[in-house]
Parts: C-alpha cells; sequence; structure tokens
C-alpha cells in the first residue's frame, strides 16, 4: 500500500506514460468524434443550397454520428465507468461526467428523431433547423470530449492505481473493446458475453490492485446548508459532493417534501390521472444520495428564517416546532410558484410548503375530472399545455367547455410569433374560446362554482378556474434586503446573493428564485456548473479566478429551446430561432414530457 506522500510525488515520464495511457487513448476515438460532429455541422453551416445528394449525406453522417456515440456512451457506462469507479469517485453514476452523457444522451436523441424521419421525407429536412439542433448541445458535448480525458489522465489515475495495476487495466480487453468505434468480431462477442467481462473485469478489483488512500482530515467539515430540493438544488448538491470527495464538506438539504416533484409533466398528470404512476413523478431525494453517507442530510421542513449574522436557518419540520440549522455557507433554490399554488386555488403545478403533495395532486384530479366547464388564466407555456392536456382528455365528451384567459395578444409571449400563432390555431379549432389582452383581477371560489373577474369589466363562471398566470418566488423566509422589488433574490455573476449595499460572500443563489430573467429547467441547469465552481472555490480558499455567468447571452430569446406539446400528438414551440414541427414536438416531449428520464434529470436516478 503506498502512502499518500509517495502518491503526490512528482512521476517520472515512465510513470507518467503509463498512467496517461488510458487518456491517450480515450483522446484518440474522442478526436475522432470532434471532426465527425464539426464536419456536419460545417455543412449545415456553409450557407450553400445543398442539393438532395448533399443533403442525404448529411443525413447518413448525422445518423452515423449518433448511432456511434450512443455505442461509445453505452459501453462506458455498462463496462469501464463501473470499474474506474471502484477507485474514482468521479465515474460513479449521477456524477458530473454521466449527468453530461444524459444531457448528450437527450440532444442526440432529438437529432436521432429527426434525421431518421427525414431519412424517409427528405422534404422534411431544413440544414438550419438541424445546424439549431446541434448548437442546442454541442456546447456539452465538446466540453464532455474534454473533461473525460482529463479525468483519465495521469494525476488522475496514479490516485487509484499503483503502476503495475495500471498497466494490467490498460491492457483489458474489456476496454479494449468497449472504448473502439470498430469493434471486431472478438470484441463484439466479448462484450455481448457478460460472463467473459466479468472473468477480464473481476481480478482487477482485488487485492493485488491494492488502492491509494489519504489519511482522514482532522478537520471538522463545512456545512453548506442548501434550501429547496428543486432541480438547481438537487444538482447543487451532487455537484458540490462530487466535486469535493472527501469528509471536509457536509451538504444539508431543507426541502418541505421528502420527494421531488417533477412538476415538468403537471399538465398531463393533473389532466390525465393515468397517464403516469405517482412513483414516476414523485421521487423520494434521501435515497439517491445514501451512498454519500453521513456527507448528506435531508430535512423535510420548511425554512421560516434566515439569520445573516449568526450564518443559522430557522426551519419548521414537517413534524412540528422550529429547529436551527446552522451552516459555513447558504445555497437559495427554492425555486418559483404559480398563484395556484400559493392563492388556494387548485393546480399544484410547482407546490411548495406541501410536505404530502399526493393528495394535493390528487384532489386537484379529481376536481378537474368532475368539472363540465373550465377557466384558465395564462397562456404561458404551462396553461397551454395544460389546456391541449384537457382536449385530448376530454376528446369523447364534447358538452365540456375551456375558456382561456390571455393577458397578452399572443399566446406563448416569451416564443415566436408564429409560435403563438400555431397554438392559437389548434385551439381554437377546438372549440377553446379565446379572451386575448386582458388580465384576470381576482377569481372568487363559491362553492359549486367560481367567478373570475376581467380587467375589462367583463365576469366569467365556470365549474373551476385554473390559474397558470404569474410565477411567484417562494423568497418568504428570505430577509427582504436580499430581494428586488418584486421580491426575487438579488445576485452577481458568480451567483453570490447581493443587498442594497453589499456582496454576501457566503450566500449563494440560483434557478428560478434568482431575478435572472428566464426562468426554466435548461437555464437552471446550466448555472449550476457555475456556482459550484465558485462554491468549491470558496471552501477551498481558493484564490483561482472565478468563472462568471453570462447574463446577457443566457437572456437572448433566439437562443432559446423550448418545446409546447398540445396533447400527445402534435405541439409548437422554439429551438433557437427556428419553430419546430408538431410531430417533432411530439415525438421528442409530447410521448411522456420526459417523464421516463424525470430522475435522471434531475439528479436522482
Amino acid at each position: 500500500m503506498e502512502s499518500k506522500a509517495s502518491s503526490e510525488q512528482e512521476l517520472t515520464p515512465a510513470e507518467f506514460q503509463v498512467y496517461n495511457s488510458l487518456a491517450e487513448r480515450m483522446e484518440y476515438y474522442h478526436s475522432a468524434f470532434r471532426a465527425h460532429w464539426r464536419q456536419i455541422y460545417q455543412s449545415c453551416a456553409s450557407g450553400q443550397k445543398l442539393s438532395k445528394g448533399s443533403q442525404k449525406a448529411i443525413i447518413t453522417s448525422g445518423l452515423s454520428f449518433c448511432v456511434q456515440l450512443q455505442l461509445h456512451h453505452h459501453y462506458e457506462e455498462k463496462f469501464i465507468y463501473p470499474m474506474l469507479a471502484t477507485r474514482l469517485p468521479q465515474f460513479r453514476p449521477e456524477r458530473h461526467l454521466t449527468d453530461q452523457h444524459d444531457e448528450i444522451e437527450q440532444g442526440i436523441e432529438i437529432i436521432q428523431t429527426y434525421l431518421t424521419d427525414c431519412e424517409r421525407r427528405s422534404e422534411w429536412f431544413d440544414v438550419d433547423a438541424l445546424r439549431t439542433m446541434m448548437e442546442g448541445v454541442q456546447e456539452t458535448l465538446l466540453a464532455h470530449l474534454d473533461d473525460e480525458v482529463e479525468a483519465l489522465g495521469a494525476e488522475n489515475m496514479r490516485r487509484g492505481w499503483t503502476p503495475k495495476s495500471q498497466i494490467a487495466l490498460s491492457r483489458g480487453s474489456c476496454l479494449s473493446a468497449g472504448l473502439g468505434l470498430g469493434l471486431t468480431a472478438e470484441e463484439a462477442a466479448a462484450l455481448a458475453d457478460q460472463s467473459r467481462v466479468d472473468k477480464i473485469t473481476k481480478p482487477s478489483l482485488q487485492s493485488d490492485f491494492p488502492l491509494l488512500t489519504s489519511s482522514e482530515s482532522s478537520m471538522a467539515p463545512k456545512t453548506v446548508v442548501i434550501i429547496g430540493g428543486s432541480f438547481a438544488g438537487l444538482k447543487v448538491a451532487r455537484g458540490l459532493l462530487e466535486a469535493i470527495q472527501d469528509d471536509t464538506i457536509r451538504v444539508v438539504m431543507i426541502n418541505p417534501s421528502e420527494k421531488f416533484y417533477y412538476c415538468i409533466a403537471a399538465p398531463r398528470i393533473l389532466a390525465k390521472p393515468k397517464a403516469f404512476r405517482p412513483d414516476e413523478y414523485l421521487i423520494p431525494i434521501a435515497p439517491a444520495f445514501s451512498h454519500y453517507g453521513q456527507r448528506f442530510q435531508l430535512i423535510v421542513g420548511l425554512a421560516t428564517r434566515i439569520e445573516e449574522a449568526g450564518r443559522t436557518v430557522t426551519v419548521a419540520p414537517a413534524q412540528g416546532g422550529l429547529v436551527t440549522v446552522p451552516f459555513d455557507y447558504l445555497v437559495l433554490a427554492s425555486g418559483s410558484s404559480t398563484k395556484s399554488t400559493q392563492q388556494g386555488f387548485l393546480v399544484p403545478y410547482k407546490p411548495y410548503g406541501t410536505t404530502n403533495l399526493e393528495p394535493a395532486i390528487r384532489s386537484t384530479q379529481e376536481a378537474i375530472a368532475a368539472a363540465t366547464s373550465i377557466i384558465v388564466g395564462g397562456a404561458g407555456p404551462i396553461g397551454i399545455e395544460f389546456v391541449g392536456e384537457l382536449l385530448e382528455a376530454w376528446s369523447d365528451k364534447p358538452k365540456r367547455s375551456i375558456t382561456l384567459v390571455s393577458s397578452t395578444e399572443q399566446l406563448l409571449p416569451v416564443l415566436k410569433a408564429s409560435a403563438g400563432n400555431a397554438a392559437e390555431r389548434f385551439l381554437v379549432d377546438r372549440g377553446v374560446k379565446l379572451i386575448k389582452g386582458h388580465k384576470v383581477m381576482d377569481a372568487v371560489n363559491n362553492g359549486s362554482s367560481w367567478t373570475v373577474n376581467l380587467s375589462n369589466g367583463q365576469s366569467l363562471t365556470a365549474d373551476l378556474y385554473v390559474s397558470t398566470a404569474g410565477v411567484i418566488p417562494n423568497s418568504s423566509y428570505i430577509p427582504r434586503d436580499f430581494l428586488d422589488a418584486e421580491g426575487w433574490v438579488r445576485i452577481d455573476d458568480k451567483f453570490h446573493v447581493r443587498s442594497a449595499t453589499s456582496t454576501k460572500p457566503h450566500i449563494y443563489a440560483v434557478g428560478d428564485i434568482t431575478s435572472l430573467p428566464t426562468r426554466t429547467m435548461m437555464k437552471a441547469t446550466e448555472q449550476v456548473p457555475i456556482l459550484v465552481k465558485n462554491l468549491k472555490a470558496d471552501l477551498e480558499g481558493s484564490s483561482t479566478a472565478r468563472p462568471a455567468y453570462d447574463v446577457k447571452a443566457a437572456s437572448d430569446r433566439k437562443k432559446l429551446l423550448m418545446f409546447v406539446p398540445l396533447g400527445s400528438k402534435t405541439g409548437t414551440g422554439q429551438m433557437m430561432g427556428f419553430v419546430p414541427w408538431g410531430w417533432m414536438v411530439a415525438k421528442i416531449k409530447g410521448k411522456d414530457f420526459f417523464v421516463s428520464k424525470a430522475a435522471s434529470m434531475a439528479g436522482l436516478a
């Protein structure tokens, strides 16, 4: 067993060559992927009118790339990562590299679905559309190709293997076959036969290849408290525990529920109760972090107060009473709610403060099913998706009516006008009554019906009123000095919280709770790596330059990526500057609202 001191000695050139061998081999294959990708992208970006032959060549090359990359990732996750993960935590499930795999898979699936359809119907091919799809995944893909090689570099590999065991690992036929794109028949057979793979990999995990360990730290761990088990909060927790893999930190998450609610699918969950099982969209949080042991703790309760000077958070636990939770660093990730949640209206699109989500969802489902007339307030993505789901759920019930109230003349005002027009045509053609350019001023529950008063003085009556308009910050526990005039948390470009007079170096905020203008799951996901890097530097006392978030670029609506299903068979949306076809939205999101990937998207799979 080598000591920590010896493992940190400078490697000789011969030792470096041994330890860096896997990185060099991986870089060989990654270079091929980069070249293939750039060739396709440059063909799309040429700006020239392409012949049918050139279009066919791009489609064939693109599908080939998708299949090769999927094969490569499959072998990595099935054979290579599990073997490396026994010594190197960054190769374990739900870490940065596998999170990148998930993001890349989603983007590649979009491209593959599109090209497969274009292969059958060449007239559907649009070079600008393909380029836009590629740009949606390009940054993550190219970063991953670099990050994975870096993780396999000599300085990392020496922490898990002796030179002798590294040589044996590099020669393993499982790795040789798994990294390659052109597999021989013998290699393919070896990978297909799990028993042969076991014989290859298992000896390298035994005591003849000793694991290098570090001495235990005598310092007390620093506590990072994260308020909110949102997409952003969960990914920050995972990212920190991955970035700092020893016992120098402890992450405490405070969340009103023990389960994560996959609210992206709320329109279908609520309109079609039988579409999904509750366990598909209500996912327990604690079990997904159990392998971190005492480094992670979930407190089920509601944060009620932050004491900045004393660095504590007051929590009202689900079982009653109050507890005080100390922190060294605090991350605010409590997200936002719709008015339907906070004003007591129906429909928990983003429930906050509810310890038991399932009864709240069930009661809403029952009320919607019993109604014969519904008024929906708000024509943003949630409102449009919800009406689309209602139309499909009520397709065999012609006597039911839906009224949609939009404060703007354009439906889906955050998207291009053509996307809003497509949604309007779809709804009007199916009998939805539209009231545009007027706001809902108030809604009164009369017991058996609702009365909705509009800004033009008109009053509407229906069995049920569902508000999807307006997003409200979950910020009641946050000091007023941290908030802007609308209640969102002010931050700088490093995600530090700002008051009117100073920046708070020990308090961060991320995701929907911040004053950043675009509040989507994808935007929250892209913010997390920057926050994690900056917080890691703070925790380690590093003086390195801190990455900054480009707010202007992130707020560019021309780069917005959003799919808005209108039921399960069509939809609209925006992909950068391109409005996708209805069939594409249906295939990509409309089929299940990504519920099949909910756990992995939230870092809980």
